[in-house]
């Protein structure tokens, strides 16, 4: 009697495992693997965009400073860098206005001697 009660306990053990295990083979099998748009570049979202996974598909969202739906973005974005492009500029020629003064004076103080 005991041995029919453990036999029945592992046929429903069993029984019970074949069931998780044919779910788990259907999800692995049939279901849709899913290919990053974002990593693999394959996405058309804009340059000034994120692009966000999602399973079977991916979404575009406009960062910070522009505005659209993601495939296509337009802001102020593009004065940002005009105006960082200047300052890099500015910088670049006090540095060599300073670069200059420097000389003369080096000159200046040569000749003098």
């Amino acid at each position: 009697m005991v041995a029919d009660s453990l036999t029945k306990v592992v046929v429903a053990d069993f029984i019970s495992f074949l069931s998780c295990l044919s779910v788990v083979m259907y999800y692995k099998l049939l279901s849709p693997v899913d290919t990053d748009e974002c990593t693999t570049n394959t996405h058309n979202c804009h340059s000034s965009a994120t692009c966000n996974n999602t399973i079977g598909s991916f979404n575009c969202t406009c960062n910070k400073g522009y505005n659209g739906d993601g495939i296509s973005c337009s802001g102020e974005q593009c004065l940002v860098n005009i105006i960082a492009q200047e300052n890099k500029l500015r910088g670049r020629f006090v540095f060599v206005f300073v670069v200059v003064v420097v000389a003369v004076a080096v000159v200046v103080v040569v000749e003098a001697e």
